[in-house]
């Protein structure tokens, strides 16, 4: 069960997009977080996920949750 607040992954990013303006631009956040500033990119795009160190800079704590959807992916 999770608990406490949490946020989707639209949110994370615009969170992130924030402090992007924040910071002046993604230079500056990507040197300010310790990550490249292609990686950055890739989270603002969507390609790849935030890592705990961007977690952790935006005060949030990264969680995987798996959801059932009711369909087996194995036959028994």
């Amino acid at each position: 069960m999770i608990s406490g607040d949490w946020m989707e992954a639209a949110a994370v990013v615009r969170r992130l997009r924030e402090y992007v303006t924040a910071c002046g631009n993604g230079a500056a956040a990507a040197r300010a977080i310790g990550i490249s500033p292609q990686y950055l990119s890739d989270i603002l795009s969507g390609y790849r996920a935030p890592s705990e160190r961007v977690c952790h800079r935006l005060g949030l704590r990264r969680m995987v949750v798996y959801v059932v959807s009711g369909k087996s992916a194995t036959t028994n």
